[in-house]
């Protein structure tokens, strides 16, 4: 099997020791062996902070490491650390940096070979997807604004590049005209083969796989470390998209197999709505439930919600309520391996991410003419952007603590998040529903309307037909009053 086109994954539960076991074997490799080139090591994180967090922890292992840093030239900083930097065997960079790195690579053949003696080792699971949206303001004026779409041709319901027109499509990517991070986006994901959703000149929805995909080609090897992985968006993509093939790493890169699922422990799943949690039931329950639900929740917890908005100050409401006046402390929600609250036992996850109705029919559309298993594509998406963060987050607390045995209670937004959770990661637990959140649904009132309408038309025909009856009354009254001019009443009783 070609080794630079297969993605290998562990999956253990957080707090397994994926990270730990990663490093030590870093270590035997770089001290067994002998080659004059030795082995070098590309680590892929989700924040700076970890990066930090990682680089320290090789530092005390004894390793050489280098973290990039800076947020601005994060790539030009990458490409020249990969170009010259032989004193460090491992180098790490976060999960933005990378995917720009691999964005622009696609295109320049000397950075796909600047990975070609690194094992690439993505540390928690990227985003999968790469493309974007755009709604067009001017739809009178669509093909002379996007100038590209007469190099596409159809092909059942999508628009996809035509090989004779790559070389201009290229150009026209390449140019600043084609300004706009979203343009640039929407153009590469067509130039790797995806289709364009096209429609009715308002709307252009093209979406391939992330660029950090891409450099399975490149590199060495390419390892994915994450809870859910074998079951993530990113797989499913790089198997069904790019076609890839996917398989479990070996065991030299598992954690201990006492450690690779949680402890039963007595926990409680409390979920504050039934149906699926939207920022509208987060609203109300915001407003009308947070006191019940710091009872429900015995002593300190760590707690997320989202940021505030229109509809609802989510963090100005949280922060008075959940830290201010009672025992909550808040957490990030993207607070990827940063374990400091393991002294906690319980959480509250109040948010959510969903995308909105035009957006998620779009990629329903899209996934429909792609042919590929739509039910399974949401599914997975609404893991990515709900479940498994909920997991990670609430993996913060004592849960990861394999030596605990305390009681945990976790506020989690809805039933099916609660349930997955049970599913995957904590089968003894108890799932309970609040029911909170309920917003009473607009009476349907288009029946009544119908309704209303079809007494209109009647009482409307009704009219007419009075009107007509009146008009033919006053036409017969006034042809007797003619007859009776001609023919005077015969008062004499005599035959006429």
């Amino acid at each position: 099997m070609n080794q630079r086109r297969r993605i290998t994954y562990v999956d253990a539960i957080c707090g397994s020791g994926k990270s730990t076991t990663l490093q030590h074997y870093i270590k035997s490799s770089l001290l067994t062996n002998s080659e004059a080139i030795p082995p070098r090591y590309l680590l892929v994180m989700p924040t700076h902070e970890l990066c930090g967090q990682v680089r320290e922890e090789l530092k005390d292992r004894r390793v050489k490491s280098y973290h990039v840093d800076t947020e601005t030239e994060a790539v030009n900083h990458l490409v020249a650390t990969l170009e010259n930097d032989f004193e460090h065997s491992v180098i790490i960079c976060t999960h933005q940096c990378f995917i720009h790195y691999c964005y622009r690579a696609e295109f320049e053949p000397e950075l796909q070979n600047l990975l070609k003696n690194f094992s690439v080792v993505t540390d928690e699971i990227p985003d999968a997807m790469f493309g974007a949206y755009i709604k067009v303001q001017h739809t009178d004026r669509t093909e002379e604004n996007f100038p590209f779409l007469e190099w596409l041709e159809e092909r059942d319901g999508l628009l996809f590049l035509r090989e004779d027109c790559r070389d201009e499509f290229y150009k026209y990517w390449h140019e600043k005209q084609a300004s706009g991070a979203e343009l640039k986006r929407l153009l590469w994901a067509i130039m790797q083969g995806a289709g364009l959703l096209y429609e009715e000149n308002k709307h252009l929805f093209a979406f391939t796989a992330s660029p950090i995909i891409r450099s399975v080609e490149w590199a060495e090897q390419f390892t994915l470390l994450g809870a859910g992985s074998s079951r993530s968006l990113f797989v499913w993509t790089a198997e069904h998209l790019a076609k890839y093939a996917v398989e479990e790493a070996g065991e030299h890169l598992q954690p201990p197999i006492e450690r690779r699922k949680h402890k039963r422990v007595p926990i409680s799943l409390v979920a504050v709505c039934e149906n699926r949690c939207t920022l509208t039931a987060l609203q109300k329950v915001f407003h009308e439930h947070l006191q019940e639900i710091i009872q429900r929740v015995p002593g300190e917890f760590i707690f997320a919600t989202n940021r505030d908005k229109a509809l609802c100050q989510f963090t100005t409401i949280g922060d008075d309520i959940l830290s201010n006046s009672a025992c909550g402390e808040r957490v990030s929600m993207a607070s990827y391996g940063l374990n400091h609250y393991q002294h906690i036992h319980n959480a509250v996850f109040l948010g959510c991410s969903n995308l909105d109705r035009d957006f998620q029919g779009k990629w329903r559309l899209y996934g429909e003419l792609n042919g590929w298993n739509v039910e399974e594509f949401e599914q997975k998406q609404r893991a990515a952007m709900n479940y498994e963060r909920c997991y990670q987050f609430i993996s913060r607390t004592s849960v990861r603590n394999a030596d605990t045995d305390h009681p945990l209670v976790f506020v989690v937004p809805d039933l099916a998040t609660a349930e997955y959770i049970k599913e995957h990661y904590f089968p003894g637990a108890k799932v309970e529903c609040l029911n909170f959140g309920k917003v009473r649904k607009k009476r349907d009132t288009s029946k009544g309307d119908n309704t209303r309408a079809e007494i209109q038309k009647h009482k409307a025909r009704e009219g007419a037909n009075k009107q007509v009856i009146s008009s033919q009354a006053d036409s017969l009254i006034k042809i007797s009053r003619i007859w009776a001019d001609f023919f005077p009443a015969n008062t004499s009783n005599q035959p006429i």
